[in-house]
C-alpha cells in the first residue's frame, strides 16, 4: 500500500511539473512571436509545414510559381503563399494615473496581423522602441539619476529588424555603437538610439542565423548569408538576389505588378 501511494505521489509530481512548464512557456513569448522558420527550433512535418518547438506557431510554405535554376549555378527564385498561425502581437503603453506620484504600470493592446502572404521580398524595418512600448516623459521625481533621465527623455531608440520572405523576423545589432546601458527602462534592453541615415553603418544577427549586414538607409543596403549569397537593396527599389558566381534575381515593382526576373 506505501509502495503504491509513494508511486502515485511521484506520479502526481512529474504531471505538475509538466503542466507547470506547459504553463511557463507562454509566459515567455516575446510580444512579437517569432514566425517564419526559425533556426534551430522548428520542427518539420512535410516539405511545406514546419513547427515552432518553442511557441507552437505553425507555418505553411505553399509554392506558386518558380524560376528555373539559372544556367551555372543553383540561384532560383520562388514565389511562395506563407502562412503564420501565431497573428497576434501585443504592444504595450505606460500609464501613470497620479502626477503626484511617479508609479508607473503598462497596459497591453493586443493587436493581429494577416496570417497569409504571398510573394513577400525582403525588407528592412528600423522599429522604434514605442512602437513596442510606448513610454512616458520621466520627470524629475521618478527617482532616476539626470544621466538615466536624459537617456530615457532626449533620445529615440531604434531595433533594426530583418524581414525575410517566409514571414520570420530577425534582429540585426550595429557592430560599432554599444545599446542601452541604464536600469530603469528594462523595455529598452538591446534597442540602440542610432540608426542608418545616410551612412554605412556595419551589423550582424543574433539569433543563430550569421547574417551580417551593411546598411545606410531603409532603401539602401546588403544582407550577407551564410552561404555567399548577397541580398542587394537599391535606393531605386530594386531588389538583386547575388550568388557566389555573380548571377543575379531581379525583383522590381511597378504599375503592372510585382516582377521577378533572372539576370
Amino acid at each position: 500500500m506505501f509502495k503504491t501511494l509513494l508511486h502515485f505521489t511521484k506520479v502526481l509530481l512529474a504531471l505538475s511539473l509538466i503542466v507547470a512548464f506547459d504553463f511557463a512557456v507562454p509566459a515567455q513569448e516575446a510580444s512579437r512571436p517569432d514566425r517564419g522558420l526559425v533556426p534551430n527550433g522548428a520542427f518539420s512535418v512535410s516539405d511545406i509545414e514546419n513547427i515552432n518547438l518553442l511557441n507552437g506557431n505553425v507555418n505553411l510554405n505553399i509554392p506558386l510559381a518558380s524560376l528555373p535554376p539559372i544556367a551555372g549555378g543553383k540561384l532560383s527564385w520562388t514565389v511562395s503563399a506563407q502562412y503564420n498561425s501565431k497573428v497576434w502581437n501585443v504592444t504595450r503603453a505606460q500609464v501613470n494615473d497620479d502626477p503626484l506620484t511617479w508609479a508607473p504600470y503598462s497596459q497591453d493592446y493586443p493587436g493581429a496581423e494577416s496570417g497569409w502572404r504571398i510573394g513577400d521580398r525582403y525588407f528592412i524595418e528600423f522599429r522604434n522602441a514605442n512602437d513596442d512600448f510606448q513610454r512616458l516623459w520621466y520627470p524629475g521625481n521618478s527617482g532616476i539619476p539626470a544621466w538615466e533621465l536624459d537617456l530615457i527623455n532626449n533620445n529615440q531608440w531604434w531595433k533594426v529588424i530583418l524581414h525575410m520572405p517566409d514571414g520570420s523576423e530577425h534582429e540585426l545589432r550595429p557592430t560599432d555603437h554599444s545599446p542601452y546601458t541604464g536600469t530603469a527602462a528594462d523595455f529598452l534592453k538591446g534597442s540602440y538610439k542610432v540608426i542608418p541615415s545616410g551612412s554605412p553603418m556595419r551589423y550582424y544577427s543574433v539569433d543563430g542565423t550569421y547574417l551580417f549586414a551593411r546598411i545606410t538607409s531603409q532603401t539602401d543596403w546588403t544582407v550577407y548569408l551564410p552561404d555567399g549569397t548577397q541580398i542587394i537593396q537599391s535606393p531605386a527599389g530594386i531588389q538583386r538576389i547575388q550568388d557566389t558566381n555573380g548571377n543575379k534575381i531581379k525583383i522590381f515593382a511597378d504599375a503592372n505588378g510585382t516582377h521577378y526576373q533572372d539576370e
